[in-house]
């Protein structure tokens, strides 16, 4: 799949912008508050995933993200415009074949989804109304909103900003540590579900035995009552945490003991990686093709601005 354009209007910085993608590698500069994250922030907002946790989304908000200097009654209108292809994205094109009850006969068609905020612009489950269209032919309201959930649940964006860790911190031996958060293929997931399942029994066993001991000793109690031990359920979303380490032939350091150069590079070709994993396995009707997003100050990508800040 890929973005050809965003266009916005009223949206935080951008109270009026289209922006047109390039093909394959697609830098974006400007000046401190121009709007640059407010377009990641766009991006993050349909492609960033639907299993993040709620203090982390970013979905289109009228209130928050009207543009401040604007009139209160103007909307908020945001258009993402792709590409979808066979080749690169042939379940997304069998589902929308399948949503949309139309066949896609061309190697690529050209997707459409746009919103129009105003302050009651959502269904009665408290979703924004999309509107879709394919090569300019629009599709009803319940072929819209199932082919957008389609975009949000595949997880299509891989986004790294180096000023915000992507990372959680557990205990290892004692000390914190950062993981690594790890996406797994559809059949990667299902596999990991069935191994899951066998954990789950082993633990039910053990926690029946644990509470008939705990049952026994509360019996001996004045004021009866029961108890129940149960085990986590099943995995709920496709990522889990893998540790990263510098290995040599006589040690392992953590990631977050590195320097923070090698830090930077190594997050950002593990989402290379992760976006290509995707893109070269599982089957015909898994594979859609994601894009990677990095956002960094423009001293880090820039010898001449690094020098400029070193001065």
């Amino acid at each position: 799949m890929r973005l050809l354009s965003i266009t916005t209007q009223n949206y935080r910085t951008l109270q009026d912008l289209t922006l047109r993608f390039s093909p394959n590698y697609c830098t974006i500069s400007g000046q401190n508050n121009a709007g640059k994250s407010c377009v990641i922030r766009l991006l993050s907002a349909l492609f960033g995933g639907s299993d993040r946790p709620p203090w982390l989304s970013t979905a289109l908000d009228y209130a928050e993200d009207r543009t401040q200097w604007v009139p209160t009654s103007a909307p908020i209108n945001v258009i993402y415009e792709l590409l979808v292809t066979k080749e690169d994205d042939p379940a997304l094109v069998s589902f929308i074949e399948k949503i949309a009850s139309q066949t896609i006969t061309r190697p690529s068609v050209t997707l459409s989804i746009s919103y129009s905020l105003t302050t009651n612009s959502i269904d009665d489950d408290g979703n924004l109304l999309a509107s879709v269209t394919i090569d300019t032919k629009p599709v009803d309201a319940k072929a819209a909103k199932e082919i957008e959930k389609r975009l949000e649940d595949s997880n299509l964006l891989f986004l790294y900003n180096l000023t915000n860790s992507q990372d959680d911190f557990y205990l290892a031996r004692g000390r914190p540590r950062m993981f690594y958060d790890f996406v797994m293929s559809v059949d990667e997931k299902k596999a990991l579900d069935i191994a899951s399942k066998k954990i789950e029994a082993k633990l039910r066993s053990l926690a029946k035995q644990r509470m008939q001991g705990l049952s026994g000793m509360l019996g001996r109690l004045a004021d009866r009552y029961d108890v129940e031990l149960s085990p986590p359920e099943g995995f709920s979303t496709r990522r889990m945490p893998l540790g990263i380490n510098l290995r040599d032939r006589n040690v392992k350091v953590p990631i977050n003991d590195w320097g923070s150069g090698t830090q930077n590079r190594t997050y950002i070709l593990m989402a290379l990686l992760q976006a290509y994993r995707i893109k070269t396995t599982g089957t015909q009707d898994q594979k859609i093709t994601p894009f990677v997003v990095i956002e960094e100050p423009e001293s880090f990508l820039h010898p001449s601005g690094q020098a400029e800040f070193g001065r």
